[in-house]
């Protein structure tokens, strides 16, 4: 045991003049060695402070003893200013430890199990053991933070035992003291149990808290992250694409945009500039959400959204419902793809049943299928002014259900930018849903959204599609 051999050699320097001391020294380390470890072992954690504060007290006076008094004559007064000294190291060492309770908590720990250990495992070396004994003391020490009661009762339990048995091995050369140090270790163990039933079911309870409160946060931050990611399910199952046409498969905003600037210059009203074209998109959105939630007909959402605009920028127009069909009429002179849409429902044809389902009037979009060739790609498309009802009415989707060949909703998907329309018909009609969010908004709560996807061919992934 290290510290003991310490404390052994420490006694050697009392000189040969002086037997009578060395005698008594000799005679009252073991002593106090034996008494100490055995009210370690089995009181450990009814004492843990006392215990500390001992230890750090023997650390610290005799690691200074070992350099500042060899070779001083005891008959020297320097030597008794010197043990003056070391006494005062350990004391302060022991004392004012206290205080950071837990840095005193780990290095009690940390000396105790560093002290006893290695003479029992001896047999990996003397380097070694040591190595081991310290990982182990390290290890120990840490983890009484979290684990507080319990790592101190095992500790002392058994690195009490261990110098017991190795004092009593060293005076009187114990033959099996492995085997009695476990056992009385295990008996200490199942003592100080029991003396501390009620610090230990307090700790359970507290472990139990931090990890159930743990796991929470780990469920939680694992839900927050997938949210982030957006990690989409794969659905093979899926034979039926409902395709939102508008800002989907073509560029709604950009058509919107050429047809406005060009109703400006028709009725000579001045430049429409990005400003005004801003403003008009939003309050466009304004008025088509109000349409979804039945708040006005569409007749009136499509010229009072005008009224409106020009109500907003002070332009002098008395013929709204006018310049309301050169907009919608000039809206199919322009038409451009996103993300390569043609391409893709192109080779989806054949594979898959797919279907457009769009608001807006009949004449405009009839236009833009057959300019855009999606008329040609897909079975059929559906159109909210033909049949009288807006996305997301369930009303919709009944109709097209009915339209279309008999199927299972499970295996219908429909993919679109509007929360409103597309993914909140999606949940109106119980089909799958799939949020094409190529500006990445946050995901709202109160819509079920079953996959989000930034590029339409990503859908190739989610589908299980492989050419």
């Amino acid at each position: 045991m290290q510290f003991y051999d310490l404390f052994k050699d420490l006694i050697g320097y009392v000189p040969a003049d002086y037997g009578e001391v060395r005698s008594f020294l000799g005679f009252m380390l073991p002593v106090v060695l034996v008494v100490c470890a055995l009210f370690t072992s089995f009181f450990g954690l009814k004492c843990a402070a006392l215990w500390c504060s001992v230890t750090l007290f023997f650390v610290g006076s005799s690691f200074s003893a070992k350099y500042l008094l060899p070779n001083r004559d005891l008959t020297d007064a320097n030597f008794w200013i010197m043990f003056a000294v070391c006494l005062i190291i350990g004391m302060l060492l022991g004392v004012f430890s206290k205080y950071p309770a837990r840095i005193q908590l780990i290095v009690g720990l940390f000396t105790l199990v560093y002290a006893s250990l290695p003479s029992f495992i001896s047999f990996f070396g003397e380097t070694f053991s040591k190595v081991i004994s310290f990982i182990v003391a390290l290890a120990l020490a840490f983890l009484t933070v979290k684990y507080k009661y319990i790592i101190i009762i095992a500790t002392t339990s058994f690195s009490g035992s261990f110098i017991f048995w190795n004092v009593m091995d060293d005076e009187f050369s114990i033959k099996y003291k492995t085997f009695y140090a476990v056992v009385m270790g295990i008996a200490a163990l199942a003592f100080q149990c029991y003396m501390n039933y009620d610090k230990l079911k307090e700790t359970y309870k507290d472990v139990k808290m931090k990890y159930e409160k743990t796991e929470r946060g780990g469920k939680k931050a694992v839900k927050v992250a997938k949210e982030k990611m957006h990690i989409n399910p794969v659905m093979k199952n899926i034979k039926i694409i409902f395709w939102d046409f508008d800002n989907t498969l073509l560029d709604f905003t950009l058509a919107a945009h050429n047809s406005l600037i060009n109703a400006f210059e028709k009725y000579n009203l001045g430049e429409c500039t990005e400003e005004m074209i801003e403003a008009y998109h939003k309050i466009n959105d304004k008025y088509w959400q109000m349409l979804e939630r039945g708040e006005q007909t569409k007749e009136e959402i499509l010229v009072n959204r005008f009224k409106e605009f020009f109500d907003l920028y002070g332009i002098k127009c008395d013929f709204p419902e006018e310049f309301k069909d050169a907009y919608e009429n000039g809206i199919p002179d322009t038409i451009s793809y996103i993300d390569n849409s043609f391409e893709i429902v192109s080779s989806l044809k054949g594979k898959y049943k797919q279907y457009i389902v769009t608001n807006g009037g009949y004449e405009v979009q009839k236009k833009r299928l057959r300019a855009s060739g999606f008329s040609k790609l897909v079975e059929g498309a559906f159109i909210s002014d033909k049949l009288k009802y807006e996305k997301p009415n369930k009303e919709f989707f009944d109709i097209v259900f009915d339209s279309i060949p008999a199927c299972d909703k499970n295996d219908v998907l429909i993919v679109g930018d509007s929360l409103t329309s597309d993914m909140k018909g999606g949940n109106n009609a119980g089909i799958k849903t799939c949020w094409y969010n190529p500006k990445g908004k946050k995901r709202p709560k109160d819509i079920h959204i079953d996959c989000e996807i930034k590029q339409l061919n990503e859908l190739y992934k989610i589908i299980g599609y492989t050419e």
